[in-house]
């Protein structure tokens, strides 16, 4: 249920996107993102330390259950405050994602309200092959690239590649402008 701003996935898909997997080989180039930290952000970006996106917000949103959140694109969506991520996200269900693609939510606006009022504005949604992450306690996994935490300190990070990918046939559409996913159905 991480969200990323809508600048941070333009900077970081500027030279388009990596290859689907399957991997390895990997390809060259896996992206660092860094949420609720000091570290660099990409040219152009707001600052990603505490509040620079949504005062109180970490850049999580509320989950429903295990470790999904329902939206929509044009949606408004519930920030979940703290630096970990949401209790329904077990270490072993976030070590689970490691090596696969997932969907992250791309906000284009929050609400500017603080804490538990906050809320992003979802645009689309961005398809992420996650290599490794390091968050905060248990949930930390080595990139399967560098065989590395992405980041260290009091950093929190994931790493991997934005891939071009697709949406199992669902009912419905997402909606959103195109930022590598689309959804597959049979029509007719």
């Amino acid at each position: 249920p991480l969200t990323i701003s809508e600048c941070e996935f333009n900077s970081y898909t500027r030279n388009g996107f990596a290859p689907s997997p399957p991997y390895p080989p990997y390809p060259p180039d896996e992206r660092t993102i860094y949420f609720h930290t000091k570290a660099p952000m990409p040219s152009g970006c707001p600052s990603s330390q505490a509040g620079a996106d949504l005062p109180g917000g970490f850049g999580w949103l509320a989950t429903a259950t295990d470790c999904a959140t329902p939206s929509s694109a044009n949606g408004w969506f519930n920030d979940k405050t703290g630096r970990p991520p949401p209790t329904s996200c077990d270490p072993p269900e976030m070590a689970a994602m490691r090596g696969t693609v997932v969907y992250i939510p791309v906000y284009d606006q929050v609400n500017g309200l603080n804490g538990n009022n906050g809320q992003y504005r979802i645009k689309g949604y961005a398809a992420f092959y996650l290599t490794g992450y390091s968050i905060t306690g248990q949930h930390r996994q080595r990139s399967l690239v560098t065989s590395q935490f992405p980041c260290g300190g009091n950093d929190s990070c994931i790493s991997g590649y934005f891939v071009g990918g697709q949406l199992a046939a669902t009912p419905g559409t997402i909606g959103g402008p195109s930022m590598g996913v689309v959804v597959i159905q049979v029509i007719g």
